[in-house]
């Protein structure tokens, strides 16, 4: 559904059935299209890269893009638990397995290679961690212990620069909670 409206003295709203593509950001590396599935909570594979190539890959739940010796590649954190490389092409480069269903890129700039984070691999009826990661040699690597949280991560959204939004869902109350994580590099 696709909603606009006005909020005056009244709250109205006019909401029609649509299929158009969802804005996905990563810090200044990258722009994606994607289509959100009908009835999902994932996006369905139908991608529009930054130069305008319509691609299809596997379906997915988020997207980063990470630089790596001035060549730009994409993180997607697949339905089926693995995370996918690919190019700025779409074509399958590796694959991670272990991570959960969030991605975020940041802009850091600590050390080399690009940062990003992304949730552990579990269900949404456990406690969660958010983990940063580098991206160099077509290759993930963990640089921060992980931050723990009491309830599942609903989602990490990049805020720009360092931060990213992550939204956990607490396991007792069911109420969610937004949280900033901002990376700061040094020592």
């Amino acid at each position: 559904m696709s909603c606009t409206g006005t909020v005056d003295a009244v709250l109205s709203t006019n909401c029609r059935a649509a299929d158009e593509p969802w804005l996905l950001e990563s810090g200044g590396r990258g722009i994606l299209l994607a289509n959100f599935a009908a009835g999902r909570n994932y996006f369905d594979g139908r991608v529009v890269t930054q130069a305008g190539a319509r691609r299809t890959v596997a379906p997915f739940y988020s997207a980063a893009a990470v630089e790596d010796q001035g060549r730009t590649f994409w993180l997607l954190a697949l339905v089926d638990g693995r995370a996918q490389i690919v190019d700025a092409s779409f074509e399958t480069v590796g694959t991670i397995p272990g991570w959960g269903s969030d991605v975020a890129g940041v802009d850091a700039q600590c050390g080399s290679g690009s940062q990003f984070l992304a949730t552990k691999a579990g269900d949404s009826n456990e406690p969660d961690a958010v983990q940063l990661f580098a991206f160099g040699n077509r290759v993930a690597s963990p640089i921060a212990v992980p931050v723990t949280f009491s309830g599942p991560v609903m989602a990490l959204w990049p805020l720009g620069g360092a931060s990213v939004l992550a939204v956990e869902r607490d396991l007792t109350t069911g109420r969610y909670a937004a949280y900033v994580l901002t990376v700061g590099c040094g020592g």
